[in-house]
Order: structure tokens, then sequence, then C-alpha cells
């Protein structure tokens, strides 16, 4: 959390409860796989969220009347299905950063999401990603370890335009938890 209030983040925390329409139809995806609650009592809150984005986007939304550039980040879990659990779910730790303002870039996210990793002391590589709520070719796959760990790029304008949020949204989104885990086995690792 230092590393994301040194680059001038604003920490946000939102409810793991959410809907399928924040997670899916807003974001341009079709609806996959998810962990609803059974008996809910609200529609806007009867899933888990399976990503931070999308909440980031809730609150930039309902936020705009605040001063320009906004600049957040969320540390948080997600729940991820999984059968062969014990409860049937991963409980997954992620961090997603978003700014947005009159102009910003990709860049501008990019320097942020490298000075995250190398103040972690990890080395990571981007590669060309295709993902729906994201701009078609301003959009990459974060590598961690020869594996796709999360995604950076620059919002589409159809996802924004559902969020009512009027700005161009620069955002990252990690999963932070495989970084952890890579840094304790190196530490097993290195005892032995």
């Amino acid at each position: 959390e230092d590393v994301m209030v040194g680059l001038g983040l604003q920490g946000i925390m939102n409810y793991m409860l959410t809907s399928k329409d924040n997670m899916f139809r807003k974001m341009n995806l079709p609806e996959g796989e998810i962990v609803e609650i059974e008996n809910y009592v609200s529609s806007n809150w009867n899933v888990f969220r399976i990503w931070l984005l999308p909440e980031v986007l809730e609150f930039l939304s309902k936020n705009k009347h605040i001063e320009y550039p906004q600049k957040v980040y969320e540390i948080g879990d997600i729940v991820e299905p999984n059968l062969l659990a014990e409860t049937r779910t991963n409980d997954v730790r992620k961090v997603c950063a978003a700014i947005t303002s009159s102009k910003v870039g990709y860049e501008e996210i990019s320097s942020m999401l490298d000075a995250l990793m190398r103040n972690l002391g990890e080395k990571y590589s981007l590669e060309p990603y295709n993902h729906k709520s994201f701009i078609t070719g301003r959009c990459a796959s974060v590598v961690f370890s020869g594996k796709r760990i999360g995604m950076i790029g620059e919002v589409s304008p159809a996802v924004l335009e559902k969020f009512n949020i009027e700005k161009p949204v620069i955002a990252f989104e990690i999963d932070i938890q495989k970084i952890f885990e890579n840094k304790k086995v190196k530490r097993i690792e290195l005892k032995i």
C-alpha cells in the first residue's frame, strides 16, 4: 500500500458483493462463471466480484463531482469458483489502479505498474492482449513467471458510457497473491 500511496493514488475499499450487470454487461463481457448468493435481497448485491476493476469504475462514476485527475487503487479479494475446493471457491488477492482525467494515456498507468513491480523486486513483461473492456490495441496482458497475472490498458469508451463516466480511464489489475506466493517459494529455495 505504501508504494501505491507514494505514486499519488488514493486507496478505496469496495464491497465484495456486486451484480452480474457490473461484472459482465457493463464491462462488455458475456456472462461467465461466478459465485452467486442463493437467497439474495437485492439484485445489486447478489454475486461475489470476480475482479476489481468494475467496482473501481463504479466508484469513479459516483465521484464525478471530485476534482480531476482522480487516481485511485484498491487492494482486495475476489472470489473465484473452484469445484475442487472444500468451499467450492478460492479467495484471490488482487490490486487494481485507475486514473481518470481529461488527458490520460497508457504510458502513465504503465509507469505506475512498473514502479509497483520494481518496488516488489520482481520482473514482468507485457504482451499484446485483446479484452472487450479495453480499447483494441491499447491493452496488454501482464506476464509474471511465465503466467498471465492481469491486464493493463485504456478502458473502452463503451464501458465508460455504461458506467456514465465522461472522461477517459486508464487502469491495471493484477493478481498480487501470485507475486507474494512466488516470493515465498524463492525464500524457501534460498534456505535449502
